[in-house]
């Protein structure tokens, strides 16, 4: 009995040693060493860093436009040598597309200024009694249109108001009046003169309100208390030629306007002709 003990620990014994063993083997040959960060020296984590801001502030810059404070500061601060300036330049508006129907019209040359426009005389020839536009051609006016016309009804020229009479001399218009702002009996249109002038008052004369005027009534009256009358059509005529400071002379009754093809000589349109001396002095 003694001896079959001993044998029996004898075996546990060697199955224990043998058991510690196979563990011990197992062991260093199965066991996984543990990974053991990689000796950095410090300066170069300091640039991998310096690196990985550089990039993230670079990626925040080209996405959003601005940029991050404070780390891309502090980089511009410590490469502020080398680094070239961030220059911030305004947003430039897109052009404006003009619409489809302008396009055309936008790429024109913008046009060139208009010649100054041509000038023109109103002579009123009470011989003929007729209203003439004439075209100034440099050394004489041409005759280009020729209307019948209506004036006072006593003849001579004005000297004082309400004598019926058309004035005789060199005048010019001074406004022009639409007939919506008109009575009726003015007809379309009335250009209004600058009767009496500086001579006439010289002279004594007075009155007033002489104007080129329609009627009202399509043709125009026999007789007027001084005005000149033209038949309504033809006065709307008149603004192809008359503005203001359009010169009008009236010609008296015992006076032909001479004309020679249509040529009127210009020397029948100035103060001199109608007032004499003082008007060639006040003229030159």
């Amino acid at each position: 009995m003694k001896e079959h003990l001993s044998r029996w620990a004898f075996v546990v014994r060697m199955r224990a040693a043998v058991a510690y063993s196979n563990f011990t083997v197992e062991r260093a040959f199965t066991q996984r060493a543990e990974p053991r960060p990689l000796p950095i020296p410090q300066p170069t984590l300091l640039m991998l860093g310096l690196a990985l801001l550089v990039v993230a502030g670079i990626g925040t810059l080209s996405y959003t436009g601005k940029v991050s404070w404070p780390t891309i500061s502090a980089i511009g601060k410590a490469n502020k040598e080398t680094a070239p300036a961030i220059v911030h330049r305004p947003a430039i508006p897109p052009t404006a597309i003009p619409p489809d129907n302008q396009r055309e019209e936008a790429s024109l040359p913008a046009p060139t200024p208009q010649a100054p426009e041509i000038q023109y005389a109103l002579a009123v020839d009470k011989s003929r009694r007729m209203l003439m536009v004439l075209k100034d051609e440099g050394n004489f006016y041409q005759v280009i249109r020729k209307y019948d016309i209506s004036l006072g009804s006593i003849i001579g020229t004005k000297e004082k108001a309400g004598d019926m009479r058309t004035p005789v001399g060199y005048y010019r218009i001074i406004e022009i009046k639409d007939g919506s702002t008109l009575p009726a009996y003015y007809g379309p249109r009335a250009f209004v003169t600058d009767y009496p002038n500086r001579f006439d008052q010289a002279n004594g004369r007075t009155g007033g309100g002489i104007w080129l005027h329609g009627s009202g009534q399509g043709a125009r009256t026999r007789n007027t208390h001084g005005c000149v009358v033209l038949d309504d059509d033809n006065v709307k005529k008149l603004d192809a030629w008359v503005g203001i400071n359009t010169p009008v002379a009236i010609f008296p009754e015992n006076f032909r306007l001479p004309m020679n093809d249509g040529k009127v000589d210009k020397r029948f349109f100035s103060p001199a002709f109608f007032y004499g001396e003082a008007g060639h002095m006040a003229s030159s």
